[in-house]
């Protein structure tokens, strides 16, 4: 489990927040830029609109990774959990047998000291 976590610390950062700050930054420039209307302003904001659509695209695959991660991460913690309820159901599947086993055993051995004092027991 601890190995899990690590690997989860060491490998699910991204920059999502980073790329958020970008696009609202680069909405803005995009606004001025259409705002001043200078010559060559097309080409400009072209390039800025095409930016923030990339850092939109990468958005979303990095929030398509978190899900991932995230669902890989629940895979390994329950395969992990049912290998240790699987020991833990066998583990009291063998206790309840041997109680259940020794409790025979003793039920058993009230009832042959009984039949030996029945069997001494004056049939008049």
């Amino acid at each position: 489990m601890r190995d899990l976590f690590l690997r989860h610390d060491r490998l699910a950062h991204d920059n999502v927040d980073k790329l958020r700050k970008r696009i609202d930054t680069q909405s803005l420039k995009l606004e001025s830029i259409k705002a001043s209307a200078k010559d060559g302003w097309e080409v400009e904001a072209d390039k800025v609109m095409h930016a923030i659509e990339r850092d939109r695209a990468a958005i979303q695959q990095a929030l398509a990774r978190r899900v991932f991660i995230r669902w890989c991460m629940w895979h390994e913690f329950r395969v992990v959990l049912h290998n240790r309820e699987n020991t833990l159901l066998t583990l009291l599947v063998q206790t309840w047998t041997v109680e259940e086993r020794d409790y025979s055993e003793a039920v058993r051995g009230i009832w042959s000291a009984l039949v030996e004092s029945v069997q001494s027991m004056p049939l008049e």
